[in-house]
């Protein structure tokens, strides 16, 4: 038993004394000291957290990477609150080093990534391709820098430089904001940094692995990023007072400028570009000039969006009426008195702005009106107050009077019409607006068609967007394309086997009789968001043999395809039969004098569905199901 007693202490012993050798020889893990003294390089005016002195601060308990005499990463945290310029950071966590070194590296924010070149003292890392929204400031994390020393006490170089983004707004919710260069330049990703100037070297700027000017362990993969998001988490709400945002980017010159999307709850995409050269220092703020949140909101065709200083109060807002003016009935009427803005919901699409709808509302401020509205009749917005109004994609006419003194000098109007609405008279606007904006695409319809002299037109980048397009794909039996008079073509090519039609614009219907006798025409596919296929559309169209019409049609129109002799094969991908619309009750005449075999195919579980179904029945032989 004393035998086996001493033979287990021995082992406890041995065992001892091997991992007090091995700690021994743990490069970095024994004469590191309690704490360092580290604040930040002088006059510097960025910052990890916004003093009021626009002074680089800690946070309380931020972490940092330190390689003390060594290339072991350690995890240190700063003790002090938040605000402190300088501050003593403690060590948290061990690491195991290979290669002792004379000078101590830190690094800000920590990172058990980083990479420690013991000869040059240059640091290996990454930085993030996403960054969060800090108040006031550049989100806590997102700034790398760093600093070298024989001694415990340091100053921390900032390695980039920031992009101060200044928006103001009333009440969008911006929810993340993404950068990209113009010509793809690295904004996060992989970079190399000399410790002791903070001067960086990107990983585009390298070549490849064993031919670079940095050396060490480079690995490339996905070491170069373009597109950086600022998160905004829950949201930063912008008001009439100016509200910035920091991007932290690498240094380098975006010599072909810029784009920034702003992502923001209930909007369409803000996106802002410029072709004009952007240089980025290290430690440097570039500021752009305040911009104006002025993307629309995204609304459902039986919605109005406004605001105004006090709740619409006019004859139609009741429940139950308003069919005269906007071709439906109002369902409901919103008013937020916090936020001054209203919603007035309808039982079916407003299709238009009726004569004198609005007129009166002298509280009313901005407007925002669904793509389904076609036409502002006279009188519309009589002597209101308008600052801001959109003028949907598919508007056609603008009645007498519509604007009638319902403008100043600083009121907007964006004109998302592709095609000019006509103006009624010369007294449309009377008080022209400081601005209509125009898809730069458009601006020479608009000018030849209302007037250079009369209007002052802007182009590029005063809608918030690219110009929304549709694509229409199609063949024919000579390989020629077709065209639409009455649709504002971007682009129209064969390409392979089938035809693109790009058209601007976000099509919501086929019109009466616009495909009607395309003799060539022997295949196409509507776009989906199609709602609609107009009376006679197809007409005539004798070498037709496939049609696919999307899920999104609720509504085919008399005769749509009527003597489509060749036609054998409809794809209609709709779980719901769109409604067929004839000049009475029963008989739309849709597919008739199609070819003998033609065949109706629709999803397989509602075969059954369309062959009772009160206008597809007289179908019902010819309807197969079919698993799209």
């Amino acid at each position: 038993m004393k035998k086996l007693l001493f033979f287990v202490c021995a082992i406890f012993a041995f065992v001892a004394c091997t991992q007090i050798v091995i700690e021994e020889q743990q490069v970095g893990v024994i004469d590191a000291p309690e704490t360092l003294t580290v604040g930040f390089e002088d006059g510097d005016d960025t910052r990890i957290q916004l003093n009021e002195a626009q002074k680089t601060v800690w946070n309380k308990e931020d972490l940092v990477s330190v390689f003390y005499r060594s290339d072991a990463n350690q995890k240190w945290q700063y003790q002090g609150e938040t605000g402190e310029r300088v501050g003593n950071l403690k060590r948290v966590e061990n690491a195991v080093g290979t290669t002792k070194t004379t000078k101590t590296v830190v690094v800000y924010p920590y990172s058990d990534n980083y990479w420690l070149n013991t000869d040059s003292y240059a640091i290996e890392a990454t930085l993030p391709a996403t960054q969060y929204y800090t108040e006031g400031s550049y989100g806590v994390g997102s700034n790398l820098m760093v600093s070298q020393s024989e001694f415990t006490q340091f100053s921390l170089k900032s390695v980039c430089g920031w992009l101060k983004l200044q928006l103001t707004g009333n009440g969008e919710l911006v929810k993340s904001i993404k950068f990209r260069g113009n010509n793809e330049e690295q904004v996060a990703g992989l970079i190399y940094v000399d410790t002791t100037t903070a001067e960086a070297t990107l990983a585009s700027e390298m070549g490849d692995a064993d031919n670079n000017n940095a050396g060490g362990n480079l690995i490339f993969d996905d070491t170069v990023i373009t597109e950086l998001t600022l998160d905004c988490g829950e949201g930063v709400t912008l008001g009439k007072e100016v509200t910035t945002f920091y991007l932290s980017l690498p240094p380098q010159t975006f010599t072909s400028g810029f784009t920034v999307d702003i992502e923001s709850e209930g909007y369409e995409t803000l996106t802002l570009s410029t072709t004009n050269e952007l240089v980025i220092e290290r430690n440097m703020i570039q500021p752009m000039a305040a911009i104006e949140h002025n993307a629309n909101c995204i609304i459902k065709n039986n919605e109005i969006h406004y605001s105004a200083t006090s709740k619409i109060n006019k004859s139609w807002t009741s429940v139950g009426s308003g069919n005269y003016y906007f071709g439906a009935t109002v369902v409901s009427h919103e008013w937020d008195s916090q936020t001054n803005k209203g919603i007035i919901t309808f039982d079916g699409p407003v299709t238009q702005i009726g004569g004198s709808a609005f007129s009166g509302c002298y509280a009313l401020k901005s407007i925002t009106l669904p793509d389904s509205v076609t036409s502002i009749g006279f009188n519309a917005f009589y002597e209101c107050s308008l600052e801001k109004i959109n003028i949907p994609l598919f508007v056609e006419s603008l009645g007498y009077r519509a604007f009638y003194h319902c403008f100043t000098s600083n009121s907007v109007v964006y004109c998302q019409a592709i095609i000019p609405p006509v103006l009624d008279d010369d007294g449309v606007f009377v008080n022209n607006p400081g601005k209509i904006y125009v898809y730069e695409e458009t601006l020479s319809a608009y000018k030849s068609s209302w007037g250079s002299s009369k209007y002052n037109f802007v182009g590029e980048g005063n809608i918030p967007a690219n110009v929304p397009t549709t694509t229409l794909y199609y063949t024919t039996s000579d390989r020629q394309t077709v065209s639409v008079s009455d649709w504002p073509i971007k682009s129209n090519n064969y390409n392979n086997e089938s035809a693109e039609m790009v058209i601007y614009g976000s099509l919501k219907f086929i019109d009466a009789y616009s495909c009607s006798n395309f003799n060539t025409l022997t295949s196409v596919t509507i776009p989906d968001g199609i709602t609609s296929i107009g009376r006679r559309a197809f007409y005539c169209c004798n070498a037709l043999t496939t049609v696919t019409i999307p899920e999104t049609v609720t509504k085919i129109e008399h005769e749509a395809f009527y003597d489509c002799t060749a036609l054998t094969s409809v794809f209609c991908k709709s779980t719901t039969p769109p409604m067929l619309n004839g000049y009475d009750d029963y008989d739309a005449e849709t597919f008739y004098n199609n070819a003998t075999n033609r065949k109706i195919y629709v999803p397989s579980d509602v075969v059954n569905t369309y062959k009772t179904n009160y206008y597809w029945s007289e179908y019902a032989d010819a309807i197969v199901g079919y698993n799209f």
